[in-house]
């Protein structure tokens, strides 16, 4: 659902128990354009924590193309 910012100062309790109640993503527009998002907090608590794990799993990546790179890179000394 998309509303105006004056529609959601007008009537912000009932926006807030669709997206808490509702679980609706409610999106509020400010001259025409999306500008803020309003979900429900257990919604953003499960965003939050797949954000973090899609971090944590990125730093393995990165980290065992490090040690693998490190170990190809052993390997090419000790040909010489």
């Amino acid at each position: 659902m998309t509303v105006s910012v004056a529609e959601a100062k007008k009537s912000l309790s009932e926006y807030i128990n669709k997206a808490h109640y509702g679980h609706e993503e409610i999106i509020i527009n400010k001259h025409g354009k999306p500008v803020v998002v309003m979900i429900d907090v257990e919604e953003y608590k499960k965003l939050k924590l797949h954000q973090q794990e899609d971090s944590e799993f990125k730093a393995l990546q990165i980290d065992s193309m490090a040690k693998t790179w490190d170990n190809k890179e052993d390997e090419a000394w000790n040909e010489l």
